[in-house]
């Protein structure tokens, strides 16, 4: 009979030393966007970095009450969820002194309300990794 496979005391070393650190480690993220694959594609990428997703909120009300009440760090916010511009949620955010990032198709032709007219934007198409570099700028990471 083959002997038993020996307990491990300690874990495995990883082959490159250790991992390189999350930047979004410990970090929640408000994402409110209306279309499935891009919000899944954003709230992929927020997790591989580390962040916690607080979403992804489809509607304005969903998205509001979210800025309002949740423990959130950053916000990526689509401009326009289903018809509803996201200008209260945005100012909610602001107001709390919580970043964000715009995320539009509508770049060009955008006009934020005078107090949100600065914030940054991404257009669409939007690559995730993007999202997520912006974000850690917002926050002062890297």
């Amino acid at each position: 009979q083959p002997a038993p496979p020996e307990a491990r005391t300690t874990a495995p070393k990883p082959a490159s030393g250790s991992p390189a650190p999350l930047p979004l480690a410990g970090r929640r993220i408000l994402v409110a966007e209306d279309q499935y694959l891009v919000a899944a594609e954003i709230g992929a990428a927020i997790e591989d970095a580390g962040g916690t997703v607080v979403g992804p909120m489809p509607t304005l009300a969903r998205a509001l009450q979210a800025a309002e009440t949740e423990a959130i760090d950053a916000a990526s916010l689509d401009v326009n969820l289903n018809g509803e511009m996201i200008w209260p949620t945005a100012a909610a955010l602001q107001r709390r002194g919580i970043p964000l990032v715009l995320v539009t198709g509508y770049a060009s032709t955008l006009e934020a309300p005078a107090d949100l007219a600065g914030l940054p934007r991404i257009e669409k198409p939007v690559h995730a990794r993007q999202v997520v570099a912006r974000l850690c700028r917002l926050l002062g990471i890297g």
